[in-house]
Formats: structure tokens, sequence, C-alpha cells
């Protein structure tokens, strides 16, 4: 698992917001820049296999970052976004 504002990288400014859907809660998990700093982001992380839907304001493809922190004992070198 990795965090999703550093699995965004440098292109987290380009995104508006990321989304996933909660199946044991039934809920949708919200990721937006600068929700850490608020207190709402309620999606911290990418998780290997998710899936995931962001909404972004221009074109984008990226990289999880070589340097991003994985969560706990996750295996570094998720797929390509």
């Amino acid at each position: 698992a990795v965090p999703v504002g550093r699995a965004l990288g440098e292109r987290a400014d380009a995104v508006s917001a990321v989304y996933s859907w909660d199946t044991a809660r039934q809920r949708w998990l919200s990721w937006f820049p600068g929700g850490d700093d608020l207190g709402i982001n309620t999606l911290t992380a990418f998780q290997p296999g998710g899936i995931y839907v962001v909404s972004a304001r221009e074109a984008l493809d990226w990289r999880v970052p070589d340097d991003a922190a994985i969560l706990g004992d996750g295996e570094a070198g998720l797929p390509a976004c």
C-alpha cells in the first residue's frame, strides 16, 4: 500500500479527487489535494489490486515514484497507474 499523495507524486496537482468503494462498509472513500491538512480524506492509500476513480483536470499519466513510502509490509513496486 502506498499513501495516495506520495503515489501521485508531482502529478498530484493535476488531480481533483480520487475515489474508491469500501465494500465492507458500503461507502465511498475519497482523497482530495490538501485534504490531509483538513482531516477530510478517508482514502489514505492505494492498495495493490484496488480499483480507483481518479478525477483529473488534465490528461494524466504517471508511475508511482520509486521513493514512495510503502505502508506495512507491502511489496515495493506497484504497477503503472
